[in-house]
């Protein structure tokens, strides 16, 4: 029965809860809980009672950190323009609700994260030549609850930065 979620102070009348309600993150959860709650009453000498059912509503509230699902490292090319994508950082919760993106660690003012849909680029085009590669975490936040870091590395390709020059004079044949 839904009563034993409730019990009611018999003299302010408040309906006070119990224990723990039905947990939202299964299938098909309990949205709402029903009781009835009677007041008795003298009138004239008389006794009376009245009834009312109470509905109470369970929303589904974030009760656990959102969890970073994406890769751990990439690899991206030297030179690449700074409105590359070069990582998507992505998380979920089985209780829904947005998820927002923030980075951290040694390099992660090397980056710019686009904090709702967690892409990530470099604020200046990486030269192989001066470093080979960085690392940040990503931490996901959902409902005021905070992820674990979760640690990426980011490692540079060299490319050919200046195309072959050709000195010989001679011919082929």
């Amino acid at each position: 029965s839904d009563a034993q979620y409730f019990t009611l102070g018999t003299s302010d009348g408040r309906i006070v809860l119990t224990k723990a309600l039905p947990d939202q993150d299964v299938p098909n959860p309990t949205s709402s809980l029903t009781i009835y709650v009677k007041a008795t009453y003298t009138l004239n000498g008389q006794p009376k009672s009245a009834v009312q059912q109470v509905t109470v509503n369970i929303d589904n509230v974030v009760d656990a950190p959102p969890v970073v699902t994406s890769d751990g490292s990439v690899t991206v090319d030297e030179n690449i323009p700074t409105d590359t994508v070069i990582y998507t950082a992505t998380a979920g919760q089985d209780d829904g609700g947005s998820v927002t993106y923030r980075l951290t660690g040694a390099d992660a003012d090397d980056f710019t994260i686009d904090a709702s849909t967690g892409e990530v680029k470099f604020k200046i085009s990486p030269d192989y030549e001066i470093r080979q590669s960085y690392s940040f975490n990503v931490v996901a936040t959902q409902g005021g609850l905070d992820s674990t870091p979760h640690a990426v590395v980011v490692n540079i390709d060299n490319v050919v930065d200046v195309p072959p020059v050709v000195t010989s004079g001679g011919s082929v044949t």
